[in-house]
């Protein structure tokens, strides 16, 4: 999956991905998708659960839902997204790869999903979501780049609320979250009625702390809990492991 740039479009960029081969506008100052939706998405067709009917709870640009159904040929997906500008594009980029029959977004609140989508319809949810409070970290000037990153317009307990309400008995949700606010998730999982049920940790390279950690909870899921080996992002600096080399469609050297 190498992103390569082409000709801009006003304020934007139109980007493409090959592994698999796909077309992407995005803004040049505002939001642009970053490693987190590339390796959700890889851990959940990893995962190989079955899924005919998925959600991307807040879905930017529609990455998520783009690289799942290049490689799901008969998922059908919603994208879920609250700002306009992003909704937007969302669907250009869905057009872009023609995608219509497969993938559908729509624009709207998550808090109100009982108004956008039918309860309990879903096998999935796919969540990479705002991970930081309002208060912590430095605010971007820039709005897309703020809602995208701290809990302005939804907050983790939005999101597990939404994905019970989306999700069939047995269904899952599959997450990237940040590791510091990880006993804090397995918690709101809980009390959710989500049981944790497969965690992976992203870590820089392998003398680095885990920056992120992927999650698949069970919606009334029983006990037990499995941790995959770490996905190491580098092997040493600026060079791709072998795994981000495999999800990126870098041919080894």
């Amino acid at each position: 999956m190498v992103l390569k740039k082409s000709k801009d479009k006003e304020d934007l960029t139109v980007d493409t991905i090959s592994n698999p081969s796909l077309t992407i506008m995005q803004s040049k100052q505002g939001y642009r998708f970053s490693l987190d939706p590339i390796i959700l998405a890889d851990f959940f067709i990893k995962s190989k659960f079955k899924a005919h009917n998925i959600v991307d709870l807040g879905t930017g640009t529609g990455i998520i839902p783009l690289l799942i159904s290049s490689k799901t040929k008969k998922t059908k997906i919603v994208g879920i997204e609250i700002q306009e500008t992003l909704y937007n594009l969302a669907k250009e980029n869905v057009k872009l790869n023609s995608m219509e029959k497969r993938i559908d977004i729509i624009k709207g609140d998550i808090k109100k999903i009982g108004k956008i989508l039918p309860a309990e319809k879903f096998d999935a949810v796919m969540s990479n979501p705002p991970f930081r409070e309002p208060k912590s970290g430095r605010l971007s000037n820039n709005a897309e780049k703020t809602i995208a990153r701290h809990e302005i317009l939804c907050t983790l307990k939005d999101i597990l609320k939404a994905s019970f309400f989306l999700l069939k008995a047995g269904g899952a949700l599959f997450m990237i979250f940040h590791p510091r606010r990880l006993g804090e998730l397995f918690s709101e999982l809980r009390k959710s009625r989500f049981e944790p049920k497969i965690v992976r940790f992203v870590h820089s390279n392998k003398d680095s702390d885990a920056v992120m950690v992927l999650i698949k909870a069970k919606k009334g899921g029983n006990p037990g809990l499995k941790v995959l080996k770490p996905l190491y992002v580098y092997e040493k600096e600026k060079t791709y492991s072998e795994e981000m080399k495999k999800i990126y469609g870098i041919e080894s050297i």
